[in-house]
């Protein structure tokens, strides 16, 4: 018996096609380049905030990571406004490294303030190997935590949202 093959194979909805027309104008309109700069805008401006706020405290907070993926994830989402995986890849990495960046800047901030010298001098002579070691000496387990969160955050957070006027302007 011979069955109808072309039953297995539906033909997309008029609101199906009309989704891949706007998903396929927000591909041509997106920008990787500009999300990477946003992440990376968005990194700096966290990492900042998180040495401030250790420079205002005296206590270095580990919940500023949570911070880090969330500023990252929307600089990459505002400026690159992408849509593909590879917007979410760039978010999680520039989180890493604002997260890598907030714990070393929190750490030198911490040892100006202890020695007694303006940051911006320990900033001067820093050398990878001392940045390295600010690094492992500030480093506390539960930062892996705090770190996991602000990658996913930033994966998360970086992908351009369909708007409830687009959604709505869809076929049914």
């Amino acid at each position: 018996m011979q069955t109808d093959h072309s039953l297995d194979h539906e033909q997309p909805s008029a609101r199906q096609i009309a989704l891949m027309g706007l998903i396929g104008n927000i591909r041509a309109h997106q920008s990787l380049t500009l999300g990477i700069v946003g992440g990376l805008i968005g990194a700096a401006v966290a990492a900042a905030l998180w040495a401030a706020i250790t420079a205002a405290t005296h206590f270095q907070i580990g919940y500023m990571a949570l911070a880090v993926g969330f500023i990252v994830g929307f600089g990459v989402r505002t400026l690159g406004r992408g849509v593909d995986r590879s917007f979410g890849i760039a978010g999680a990495v520039l989180s890493f490294l604002g997260c890598v960046a907030g714990n070393l800047g929190a750490t030198i901030v911490t040892v100006a303030q202890y020695a007694k010298v303006p940051a911006l001098t320990i900033v001067a002579k820093l050398t990878p190997a001392l940045a390295l070691l600010f690094l492992k000496e500030g480093f506390q387990v539960m930062d892996l935590f705090f770190y996991g969160f602000a990658v996913y955050s930033g994966y998360r957070y970086a992908f351009r949202r369909l708007t409830e006027a687009e959604i709505a302007a869809l076929p049914d």
